[in-house]
């Protein structure tokens, strides 16, 4: 840190797509995996780790359970199912969003019985690996990603689609 620079970065392929077109969707377990063989490195690489961050795509999502763990497939920021037909717009015409964003796909998947039974939430990929990798059974959802499902005002602190899945944590405000 005193000298300011980055000692490493990773990256790793991770073949996780198995959606079909309109539909994007990547595997969580897969990139859980993946994650999982990176923090390991670090903490035998580096001692004492201090503090990790971690980055991802932001608009997709994936539903968790009561335990914290993934019910459904990452639907990518490229998943197309918003602009399929919704009575005389398309799904994300009719929320005046853009497919792709979180709550465009949570709208679609409500109107199309696609939700899992058992799903309690959802949250961006990165949110669940931190969830995951911290032994968390609730995403911590931080503003800046509840505002890139493209459903919450960062100006008025508020939600603006009433899904009541993307749960924004106060230990993020």
């Amino acid at each position: 840190l005193e000298h300011k620079r980055q000692l490493e970065a990773y990256s790793l392929p991770y073949r996780a797509y198995c959606g079909k077109e309109p539909f994007s969707e990547q595997t969580p377990a897969v990139i859980l995996e993946k994650a999982q063989k990176l923090l390991d490195h670090i903490l035998t690489a580096y001692r004492p780790v201090v503090r990790i961050g971690l980055t991802g795509q932001m608009h997709g999502i994936v539903y968790y359970d009561a335990e914290g763990k993934a019910v459904s497939q990452l639907y990518t920021w490229q998943d197309g199912r918003g602009n399929l037909p919704y009575g005389d717009t398309t799904y994300a015409g009719h929320l005046g969003s853009h497919s792709g964003y979180g709550h465009v796909t949570d709208f679609y998947n409500r109107v199309n019985g696609l939700v899992p039974a058992t799903a309690v939430g959802y949250c961006t990929i990165h949110d669940y690996l931190v969830m995951r990798l911290c032994n968390l059974t609730q995403a911590q959802i931080h503003i800046s990603n509840a505002a890139s499902f493209g459903c919450f005002d960062l100006e008025t602190g508020k939600s603006t689609y009433d899904s009541k899945m993307a749960v924004v944590s106060d230990y993020c405000l």
